[in-house]
C-alpha cells in the first residue's frame, strides 16, 4: 500500500498523500506474473489506480523510510504528521532517521525510491551536511501540501495506551544494521527510548531530548569538519585543452577531495587560455615530463579517439593508478580491446568517461522503471535532434574539427552514448539492425541512423548498476544530426525519448521533463526532479567524475570501467556490420568470422564437416562424416590428431580443409 488515509468522521476516510497508485502489486522474486497483474488490475478496479512493480522489497523499504522517519518521532511528541516533518528538530532527526534507512537498503543491494520529493541521495546528502537546506525546505512543502490533520497510527497507538510498532520499524532497521554491517545510532535510540516507556506512557517532546543532543553533535561535527583548512586526497592531471576538455576541468574543481595539479596540450593557446580561466598552476606539452613530475593518482584524457592508445600506454608505464579515458575509447573495437588489455596488463585502472548515463534525466528514468511505474516495460525509442549537422562546415565542426574526419561518425561519436543508456535502462542487446545515412557530404562519416535494438530478458550487463526490467525489451535509436527537436537548447537532452510498457508511459522532453502517462486518454502528467541546470547536459560530467572520486575513496561500486564499456564498443561493431551487410546481426560477437585455409599434411580423412572451436582447449574438433572419424587440430603445435570410433576404417584419401569459423576475442 502506497497512500497514507486518515479517518476523521465517522465512515468517512480521506487519503493524505499525493501518490499516482493506491497499491502496488508484486511477486518476492520479481517477475511480473499474470496473477500480479490480474489483481492490480482488480485493485483498479475497485479502489484506485495500482501497478505491478517487480521491485517489491524496494517499494517496501520506500514506504519504511517514511514509517521510520516520522512515525516514531509522533509517538514520543504526541504532534501531528505536518509539526513532525516542520519542527526545527523533528525535521533533522527524521532526516538522520531516514538516511539509515537508505544506507542499510543499499547495503541490502535493493533499489528504493524517493520519498516526499526527496531522492534516496538526497537524503544521504542532507544527513551528511549537503544541501540541508533544499531536503528541509522540501519537507515543509510536503508537509504544506498534505495538510496539517493527520496523525500516524503510531502517534494514536500511544495516545490510546496501545503497544507500539517500534520493532517492526525503526527496531527492523537497526537489526538488517547489525547484519549487513550499517551503523544505525539514530534507529537503535529512537528504538530504546520507546522500549524503555513501554506501553501507556505519555507523549511530550522530553522525549526526544537524546535524540537532539545526537543530531547536534553530528551537525557539529559537520561544521568542524568544514572548517579545517582543506586538503586534496587525491591529485589530478589532464590532457587536452579543447571545447570538451573545458567541461572536465570546470567540474574537477568543483569535486572535494581532488585537487587539479596539471593540464597539458600542443596548442600553447589553448593551454594558457584553460589554465588561467580553470586555476589550473601547472602546464605541460608533454605527458610523459608531467605524469613524471606530477605523478598524479588520476590521469583524465580528454583528447581524440586517435592519440588513447598511446597516452594509455604512457600512463601505464609511469604507474599512473588510475586513468579517465573519454569515448570513443579507440578507432575500433580492436584498438579498443586492446587499450583495456593495456590496462589489465599492468595494473591499471581504467574508467572510460561515457557521461551520459550520468544526465539527470536519464538516472530518474532509471529510477521510475525499477519502481514499477508503467508496469512491464515493451518497447523504447530515442529520436536524436541535434539539429547541429546543417551547413558547410556544420556547427558541430566549429567546436571539434576533427568530426569531419570520421569515417564513422554518428554512431562511433555520438551514437555510442545511447547504447550505453540503453544497456543502463534495457540490459544487454542481444541484436541489432541498422540502416545508416549520409546527408551532409561535408562530413566523411554517416551523420543519419535508424537502429532496431532487441534486448535480453534479464541479464547482467556487467555494470554496477542492474538494468530494473525482466522483460525483453525493443528499442529504437532514430537519429539526424541535421534536423532539430523543440527545445531551448537542443543539446541539453540531444533529442527526446518515449518508454512504454503495459501500465503506462514515460516520456523524456528537449527540456529534460519527464512525463509520466497511466493507460487511458488524459493522463499524462509531468513529474518533478531535482537536478541542476549547470555545466554539461544536466551536469553529467560533474557526475560521472564524483563517481570515479567516490570509488578510489570510498568503495562504492564502479559501474564504468574499460572492461565493462567493450560491451558497448562491441554493440557499436554489430551497429556497421548490420548496414554493410544489411542483415540482423546478433550479440555477443565474440570476433568477426574468419576464413581459415588449414593444409592438413593428413591422408587420414576423405570430406571434412562440421568445425567447432573448443575455447577451453584451443583446439579445432571437426569430423569425417564418411568414416565416422574426429579430429582435434592444436593450430600453436600444428599437430591433428585422429580419434577413431569403434568399427570404421583405418585409412582415406588425402584432404585439404578450408573451413569457416568462429574464434573467441582472445
Amino acid at each position: 500500500m502506497t497512500i497514507s488515509a486518515a479517518i476523521y468522521d465517522a465512515g468517512i476516510a480521506l487519503r493524505t498523500d499525493l501518490n499516482p497508485h493506491c497499491f502496488k502489486v508484486g511477486e518476492l522474486d520479481g517477475t511480473v506474473s499474470p496473477r500480479a497483474t490480474e489483481f492490480a488490475a482488480m485493485l483498479s478496479s475497485a479502489i484506485g489506480p495500482s501497478a505491478v512493480t517487480p521491485n517489491l522489497w524496494g517499494q517496501r523499504w520506500s514506504k519504511l523510510i517514511v514509517n521510520c522517519m516520522n512515525n516514531g518521532l509522533a509517538g514520543l511528541t504526541g504532534w501531528m504528521t505536518a509539526e513532525c516533518r516542520t519542527h526545527h528538530d523533528t525535521q533533522r532527526i527524521g532526516i538522520q532517521l531516514a538516511a539509515e534507512v537508505v544506507r542499510v537498503a543499499k547495503a541490502k543491494g535493493l533499489v528504493v525510491d524517493g520519498v516526499m520529493g526527496l531522492s534516496p541521495d538526497a537524503i544521504v546528502d542532507a544527513a551528511e551536511g549537503r544541501n540541508v537546506e533544499t531536503a528541509r525546505a522540501q519537507l515543509a512543502e510536503m508537509a504544506r501540501v498534505a495538510g496539517g490533520g493527520s496523525r500516524p497510527s503510531f502517534g494514536q497507538d500511544v495516545l490510546k495506551g496501545r503497544r507500539t510498532e517500534i520493532m517492526q520499524l525503526n527496531g527492523f532497521v537497526s537489526q538488517c544494521g547489525r547484519e549487513v554491517g550499517v551503523a544505525t545510532p539514530f534507529c537503535d535510540t529512537i528504538t530504546e527510548i520507546v522500549t524503555t516507556l513501554g506501553v501507556g506512557f505519555k507523549p511530550t517532546p522530553d522525549h526526544i531530548k537524546p535524540l537532539i543532543a545526537m543530531v547536534e553533535a553530528v551537525e557539529a561535527k559537520i561544521a568542524a569538519s568544514a572548517a579545517k583548512v582543506h586538503t586534496a586526497q587525491l591529485t589530478v592531471a589532464t590532457v587536452g585543452a579543447g571545447y570538451f576538455a573545458q567541461f572536465h576541468l570546470e567540474a574537477w574543481k568543483r569535486i572535494e577531495d581532488v585537487d587539479l595539479v596539471a593540464v597539458c596540450d600542443h596548442d600553447e593557446d589553448k593551454l594558457q587560455e584553460a589554465a588561467t580561466k580553470h586555476g589550473v598552476k601547472k602546464t605541460f606539452n608533454n605527458v610523459a615530463e608531467m605524469l613524471t613530475q606530477m605523478k598524479p593518482d588520476i590521469f583524465d584524457i580528454i583528447t581524440p579517439p586517435s592519440t588513447h592508445y598511446e597516452l594509455v600506454e604512457t600512463a601505464c608505464k609511469h604507474g599512473v593508478p588510475t586513468v579517465i579515458c573519454q569515448k570513443p575509447l579507440a578507432d575500433n573495437l580492436q584498438e579498443a580491446v586492446a587499450i583495456v588489455e593495456l590496462a589489465e596488463k599492468h595494473g591499471t585502472r581504467l574508467v572510460v568517461h561515457e557521461n551520459f548515463r550520468w544526465q539527470p534525466w536519464h538516472r530518474e528514468l532509471q529510477r521510475l522503471l525499477h519502481s514499477g511505474i508503467i508496469g512491464t516495460c515493451y518497447n523504447a525509442t530515442f529520436r536524436l535532434r541535434p539539429g547541429d549537422g546543417v551547413g558547410r562546415p556544420p556547427p558541430y565542426a566549429m567546436r571539434q574539427p576533427y568530426f569531419l574526419n570520421m569515417e564513422r561518425f554518428l554512431i562511433h561519436e555520438t551514437g555510442i552514448h545511447l547504447v550505453d543508456v540503453f544497456r543502463f535502462l534495457f540490459g544487454e542487446v542481444r541484436g541489432v539492425n541498422a540502416e545508416l545515412g549520409h546527408l551532409n557530404s561535408t562530413a566523411a562519416g554517416e551523420d543519419a541512423a535508424t537502429v532496431v535494438f532487441n534486448f535480453g530478458s534479464g541479464v547482467d550487463t556487467g555494470y554496477a548498476v542492474k538494468p530494473p526490467v525482466s522483460h525483453a525489451v525493443k528499442a529504437v535509436l532514430d537519429c539526424n544530426r541535421l534536423v532539430d527537436h523543440d527545445a531551448s537548447n537542443t543539446r541539453l537532452t540531444m533529442g527526446e525519448m518515449l518508454i512504454e510498457g503495459d501500465a503506462g508511459a514515460l516520456r523524456l522532453d528537449g527540456e529534460g521533463r519527464i512525463f509520466v502517462r497511466s493507460r487511458g486518454p488524459g493522463t499524462e502528467r509531468e513529474h518533478t526532479y531535482p537536478w541542476r541546470p549547470i555545466g554539461f547536459g544536466g551536469d553529467c560530467v560533474h557526475a560521472c567524475q564524483a563517481h570515479v572520486v567516490s570509488h578510489l575513496l570510498h568503495q562504492t561500486p564502479l559501474e564504468n570501467t574499460g572492461r565493462q564499456f567493450l560491451n558497448n564498443v562491441e554493440v557499436e561493431e554489430a551497429i556497421y556490420q548490420s548496414d554493410e551487410m544489411a542483415t540482423r546481426v546478433t550479440l555477443p560477437l565474440g570476433v568477426p568470422t574468419v576464413v581459415a585455409e588449414l593444409a592438413l599434411d593428413d591422408t587420414r580423412a576423405e570430406l571434412g564437416e562440421g568445425p567447432i572451436w573448443d575455447a577451453r582447449r584451443s583446439e579445432l574438433l571437426w569430423v569425417d562424416i564418411l568414416h565416422a572419424k574426429v579430429f582435434s587440430f592444436n593450430p600453436k603445435t600444428g599437430v591433428n590428431t585422429e580419434h577413431i570410433c569403434p568399427g570404421t576404417a583405418a585409412t582415406s584419401p588425402r584432404l585439404s580443409l578450408v573451413l569457416t569459423m568462429h574464434l573467441p576475442r582472445s
